[in-house]
């Protein structure tokens, strides 16, 4: 009987690294997920922005990733601090982000922040770096 027990725990030890890293992967892939949806969603705003930055009618960008979000909450009245926005009072602010590369030219960074300080709380393209690597 012990012998099974013994032979049951190696097993279980043999196999735990295994089962925590299937239990890690779902959060990741989701996260992943969640981003290529944001993408897939921002992406009528990034591709006239890399049409005005590069002066193409046709671009083509890869390796779009957000690398960053900053998230904001407007004020409701006078006496609560806020940072000044456009948005109606109580509106969520958000700042986004995102690296991309244009085809064609992977030793060139192009680094949009966008936000949705707006009355219709709609992205925007704020501002935009270009950056060597």
């Amino acid at each position: 009987m012990w012998k099974k027990v013994v032979a049951l725990a190696a097993i279980l030890l043999l196999f735990l690294p295994q089962i925590e890293a299937i239990g890690a992967e779902p959060e990741q892939e989701r996260e992943k997920l969640m981003e290529e949806v944001l993408l897939q969603q921002l992406h009528p705003i990034l591709y006239p922005a890399i049409q005005r930055i590069y002066n193409e009618q046709y671009p083509q960008y890869t390796d779009a990733q957000i690398v960053a979000i900053d998230g904001a909450v407007t004020g409701m009245r006078r006496e609560e601090e806020a940072r000044r926005a456009n948005a109606i009072g109580g509106a969520k602010i958000f700042k986004i982000m995102i690296a991309l590369h244009k085809k064609g030219a992977p030793h060139e960074r192009v680094l949009l922040t966008l936000d949705n300080d707006t009355p219709d709380a709609k992205f925007a393209v704020k501002s935009y770096e270009i950056e060597s690597e």
